[in-house]
């Protein structure tokens, strides 16, 4: 005799839990035939993501800055805030790209208000005059500070100017009266070290060319004047792009 299976023989049970699977199905066949029960529906699915909301920045630097006087390198900094921070670096380079460590200069390793710091140093090579400050926390973690870029040289005397500045779209660069009538090599730089571009120009005694800077980025930049023939830096200009 056969007998018909009852519900919880043929449905398999629902996943209850997150993600659980459904109970399997029933087949059961007798001497008249075959009954086939579906399987159970399994639980719904969920992906948690979990945010740490309690791990602020290590420092909020408020400005980096330095000068030149006497060939002595003044360094000013201030941070508004620090957390964990161990300690600040400078760091110094030849083109603006590949740095190395100066000196370093303790940090105040927590802080809610207002802390200014300042450091400054003799260095007997001209060729270094890119910097900037390098910040560790304990940790082991590192941020940076923009790039600047001080030179102590006496060679360098202000021999090209550039106009208007801060400039939209054109900028004219303006050599002085002691250029010669030489080709000179131009690199503009970003605040990274980063060659936007490079071109060779003829100079002239109180001459001029005008450079399109629409394409750039807004921010600020480096202008390098550089000897064709010898490779020596003759000058260099801080200008801005703005909108």
């Amino acid at each position: 005799m056969w007998n018909t299976p009852t519900l919880n023989q043929q449905i398999g049970a629902a996943g209850n839990a997150i993600g659980g699977g459904g109970g399997g199905s029933l087949i059961h066949t007798s001497s008249i035939g075959a009954f086939t029960a579906v399987g159970g529906t399994g639980g719904r699915g969920e992906v948690r993501l979990t945010y740490n909301t309690s791990c602020p920045l290590p420092i909020e630097l408020m400005h980096f800055s330095g000068q030149c006087v006497d060939n002595l390198k003044t360094f000013n900094w201030s941070t508004a805030t620090e957390h964990n921070n161990e300690f600040f670096t400078i760091e110094h380079s030849r083109n603006g790209t590949e740095f190395d460590a100066i000196l370093s200069i303790e940090g105040a390793g927590n802080s809610t208000s207002q802390i200014n710091y300042s450091s400054n140093f003799i260095e007997e090579d001209e060729s270094f005059i890119y910097y900037r400050l390098k910040q560790t926390d304990t940790d082991g973690e590192s941020t940076y500070s923009d790039v600047v870029h001080i030179n102590c040289s006496r060679k360098v005397t202000n021999l090209v100017s550039v106009s208007p500045n801060p400039s939209t779209n054109l900028i004219t660069i303006d050599f002085g009266s002691t250029i010669r009538e030489i080709v000179h090599k131009i690199s503009v730089k970003d605040m990274s070290g980063k060659v936007i571009l490079e071109k060779d120009v003829l100079t002239v005694k109180n001459g001029n060319i005008v450079l399109d800077i629409g394409s750039f980025k807004n921010g600020n930049y480096f202008l390098h004047l550089i000897d064709k023939t010898s490779g020596e830096q003759i000058d260099v200009v801080r200008f801005s792009k703005i909108d």
